[in-house]
């Protein structure tokens, strides 16, 4: 039986051999081993397990098949059969499959029991590491690698970093984190991995040396801790990054330039000018040597106190820079750097390897060098633009010595020879507009008999002030000068001069004592040059020392500083706000500018104080102005350029208000009702800004309103006088939503106030009305309306009053159909009324509706309708028979018939009845009664009242006061009368 002992719940790794003895009958005591104690079993690799068959007496093992039965997962079999003949020992090989995670095997022979168990050591797959920056000067680094995708974790350390940050898995065979706080010098990196069975790989160690670099090479981005060192990694055409500081000791100075054609040694980018980039060689030696025929360029940086023997001996030539070779080939060009306190022998700052090596100098300053020959310059082809050599000083040359030197647009002054040749001493020289000055003891001395040196000097466009004969001793005849100016009068017959120019002395510059050599708009020297003379020898330079445009007004100055002399005034400025109204007596003002507008002069008409114009870019103005006064500030401002040209003059106003806006609130009034729709009117002082008026309800009496106070913020902008608007109760904030904190409480008591702030914010004293009711509630209705008709006079109505306790009015409407009752006829007080206007012959039905304070309306009263009433008349006379018409000497009982076809009882009847008239015709009264129901009154011509037995002549009867007809009744009332 084959077994299997630690056994993992992943995987199974299950070996068993078989050992089968063919027919042939062979007979052997043989044994199976492991090659080897310990077998190793990669995880994910194709490691070999060996297994060794021995034949132990040589007789030989017939047919043994060995199996390796390999199972992974659940049921997947992998297995290999090897049938061999076996004479001695035999090796068969098995390949360990992936994800092993089984530690000990067992292999069985048939027969055989001398079988030695195996521990296997599984082994995790190491993860990689990609590419290490090293060495550098970044003290944080970001490391990633590669690992199996069997491997759950990633472990990093390392010895001396300050944080590890977690590690990341962007895919499942990829890893990556980052390392801050590495520190100078070797930081040793160790990782390994872990698989998802807890099993560990082995670590890898990387290290990582972090230097205090001062420079890299940027096509390979290595970092360096000196210069020396970059400058012998450096390849063919790159650059060598200088990182700002003084670099200074072994490996700085005392620089051996390799022979590699276009290496640059320049500031880093982030740099800024030469003077943060220091290359101090400390008067020990100098900072460069370069002997080789190539081109190099020093860009950017600052060589200074570098120092060879100023003495005739030994190692003496090149105080900054030492070229050992003669050969047109080797080009050094220099820009915008600085040569300053170096001292040699031979060229105080830099020795130009004989009369053939080339040196361009661009933008640069060459000052405070010392030499005997050549304080600046030994020996070289030199062209030198737009540069400053300054106090250099020599015992000849205090500038040049010899050599072949074209200066454009340069400035030579104060360099000083304690022999002869304070700026040149030999050597074929070309200025092209440049200016010297204060250079001593003479401009250009050249004795060629005496000194053996051939030398020219050829000056176009050029100011010498100061001393320019150097004496007797001077040689002149290769002189040409062209187009130029001297401020010595005691200059060489035999010198070749054409087109000078005369009248030049010191006081034609700006400022001559304090070195400011730029042409005052009255020098001679201005628009005194040659275009021609330029544009042949300028070397498509186009700007003068300073950068300004060369050849400004058509016609070159002479000299290195071009007069822009600008005629042209500045476009007008403008102001960003026209005009500004406020409450601040302080105020920044801002406005806009030309770029070429120097000054901006602001007045104010009322202000304190004006403070200093700013210029926040080149195209735009800024002034703080304080102490406004309240009304109109009229500011005026104009602007400026180089040249003094004036601009038009522009004007804008600043209204300070401080004065606080006053509010009135007109409605609610004081002490009275609102209703659901509350009509707001309040009067303003002066106009209010949008979202500045503000009116609150803040709750005090009444029902309970646990949100107030609210508060409404209107968005309009208000003018002066009457403003008016109408919200609701229900809605405040006219959103739509009434939600109880958006609402008024029905029955409450409010104070209503008002505050406003006007276009500057200034804000008023709120305005308060106090005891505002919130009503919406209907009051009660009238109870038993009664209309009572009088026949031709009015209709008399009466009511219940109203329960409610805030009765405001009653509101009488009338109308002639019963559903449409209308016409609001009146408004009363009482419960109550007299409707005189009542339309006769018709039913006039009427209602009343109560209105309490806030003006809320109750639902209408019942319904009632005043009597309707038809009258006719008889006349019976004593001669018997109906008449329509009184008869003359009769005895007349004269009838009278009420009927009320209305619906609704009639009262107070009052009508007069009038006899007819007929001429000579007299009405007596006879001795009849009238009847009980109606009460007579008599009436004639003179209104005179007359009692029953009167026979005073009759001219009418008027039949009043009944007792109440009701609906459908009738009555009638006779009288009799004796007719004359």
């Amino acid at each position: 039986m084959r077994k299997m002992i630690n056994r993992s719940f992943f995987y199974i790794l299950f070996l068993s051999f078989f050992v089968a003895w063919s027919s042939c009958g062979y007979a052997a005591v043989s044994t199976v081993n492991f090659s080897e104690a310990g077998l190793i079993v990669s995880k994910g690799g194709t490691s070999a397990v060996h297994v060794q068959v021995i034949d132990t007496d040589g007789s030989g093992i017939a047919g043994i098949s060995v199996t390796a039965n390999i199972l992974i997962g659940s049921g997947n079999f992998q297995s290999e059969t090897v049938t061999t003949d076996i004479h001695g020992t035999a090796n068969f090989l098995f390949l360990a499959p992936a994800f092993v995670t089984t530690t000990v095997i067992e292999a069985y022979c048939a027969g055989i029991t001398s079988n030695i168990p195996c521990t296997i050591s599984i082994v995790v797959a190491v993860p990689l590491i990609n590419y290490l920056d090293t060495p550098t000067n970044n003290t944080d680094q970001v490391i990633s690698g590669t690992k199996t995708v069997d491997i759950s974790t990633v472990n990093i350390t390392c010895n001396s970093a300050v944080a590890i940050t977690a590690v990341e898995y962007p895919t499942n065979t990829s890893w990556i984190v980052t390392i801050n706080g590495l520190i100078l010098g070797d930081n040793v990196i160790s990782v390994n991995a872990v698989d998802v069975s807890g099993n560990s790989s082995s670590y890898i160690t990387r290290n990582i040396e972090i230097l205090n670099s001062i420079c890299k090479i940027f096509e390979t981005s290595r970092e360096y801790v000196t210069l020396q060192q970059a400058l012998n990694a450096a390849a063919t055409g790159n650059h060598i990054y200088i990182y700002p500081g003084v670099h200074a000791g072994e490996g700085n100075r005392g620089l051996i330039w390799p022979d590699i054609q276009d290496i640059s040694l320049m500031g880093s980018p982030n740099a800024g000018t030469s003077v943060n980039v220091i290359l101090n060689a400390q008067g020990i030696t100098r900072n460069i040597l370069q002997q080789h025929a190539i081109r190099w360029v020093l860009d950017n940086l600052t060589l200074m106190n570098g120092q060879v023997s100023v003495i005739n001996s030994g190692d003496n030539a090149g105080g900054a820079i030492y070229i050992g070779v003669n050969s047109s080939s080797q080009l050094l060009t220099i820009n915008a750097s600085v040569l300053s306190g170096n001292a040699a022998y031979l060229g105080g700052a830099v020795y130009g390897g004989g009369n053939a090596s080339r040196i361009n100098l661009i933008g640069s300053i060459v000052k405070n060098n010392t030499a005997d020959y050549g304080g600046a310059f030994n020996s070289g082809v030199n062209v030198f633009k737009n540069s400053l050599f300054q106090n250099n000083l020599a015992v000849s040359g205090g500038g040049f010595y010899e050599g072949n030197n074209e200066l454009i647009n340069c400035l030579v002054i104060s360099n000083n020879a304690t022999l002869s040749g304070g700026a040149f001493f030999a050597g074929d020289n070309k200025l092209i507009n440049c200016t010297l000055a204060k250079n001593t003891p003479e401009v250009y001395y050249d004795n060629s008999a005496a000194a053996g040196i051939g030398g020219e000097l050829e000056a176009y466009n050029t100011i010498f002030a100061d001393g320019f004969d150097g004496g007797t001793g001077s040689y002149f005849n290769t002189c040409t000068i062209s187009y130029s100016t001297f401020s010595d009068s005691s200059l060489p017959a035999s010198m070749v001069t054409s087109n000078l120019i005369y009248g030049f002395g010191t006081d034609n510059f700006v400022n001559y004592n304090n070195n400011d050599f730029h042409l005052k708009v009255t020098s001679v020297a201005v628009n005194a040059g040659s275009n021609t003379n330029w544009q042949a020898n300028s070397g498509n330079v186009t700007t003068d020392l300073s950068g300004s445009q060369r050849i400004f007004d058509f016609v070159i100055d002479l000299g290195a500083y071009e007069l822009q002399l600008d005629t042209t005034p500045p476009v007008t400025p403008g102001f960003d706000v026209q005009n500004i109204t406020t409450n601040n007596v302080t105020i920044f003002i801002s406005g806009t500018k030309s770029s070429d507008t120097s000054v901006i002069t602001l007045l104010c008409s009322t202000a304190i104080t004006i403070n200093a114009t700013t210029y926040p870019t080149a195209t735009s103005w800024q002034v703080k102005i304080e102490g406004l006064t309240e009304g109109t500030n009229t500011v005026t401002i104009n602007a400026q350029d180089a040249a003094a040209n004036a601009s038009g003059v522009v004007t804008m106003s600043i209204l300070l208000d401080i004065t606080a806006p006053i509010v009135t609130l007109n409605n609610p009034v004081k002490n009275s009702y609102a209703k659901l729709s509350i009509y707001v009117e309040y009067s303003l002082s002066e106009v209010c800004s949008p979202g500045a008026v503000k009116l609150s309800f803040t709750r005090t009496g009444g029902s309970s309103d646990p949100n107030s106070p609210h508060t409404i913020t209107s968005n309009l902008t208000y003018h002066a006088g009457i403003n008016t608007f109408n919200i609701l109760g229900n809605d405040l904030f006219g959103d739509g939503s009434t939600i109880t904190s958006d609402s008024l409480i029905d029955g409450g008591i409010y104070n209503v106030s008002m505050s406003v702030s006007d276009l500057v914010g200034n804000t008023s004293i709120p305005t308060i009305n106090t005891g505002v009711t919130y009503d919406i509630s209907s009051p009660a209705s009238a109870s038993v309306l009664v209309a009572v008709a009088h026949p031709g006079s009015r209709v008399s109505l009466s009511w219940g009053a109203s329960l409610s306790g805030d009765v405001e009015t009653y509101k009488i409407f009338r109308g002639t159909n019963l559903l449409i009752i209308t016409n609001n006829i009146g408004n009363t007080t009482n419960t109550g009324y007299e409707d005189y206007s009542v339309i006769p012959s018709q039913n006039n039905y009427y209602q009343v509706v109560v209105v309490d304070h806030a003006g809320n309306e109750s639902p209408s009263s019942n319904k009632d309708s005043a009597g309707n009433i038809t009258i006719s008349k008889q006349y019976a006379t004593s001669k018997g028979g109906l008449s329509s018409q009184p008869i003359p000497g009769t005895t007349v009982q004269y009838s009278i018939t009420f009927t009320n076809n209305g619906y609704g009882p009639v009262k107070g009847i009052g009508i007069t009845d009038m006899l007819p008239a007929t001429t000579n015709t007299v009405y007596v009264v006879g001795s009849a009664a009238a009847s009980a129901s109606c009460l007579r009154t008599y009436q004639h011509a003179a209104l005179g009242a007359y009692d029953t037995s009167e026979t005073a002549p009759i001219v009418g009867i008027k039949w009043s006061n009944f007792a109440v007809l009701n609906a459908g009744e009738q009555r009638t009332a006779t009288y009799a009368v004796i007719i004359k």
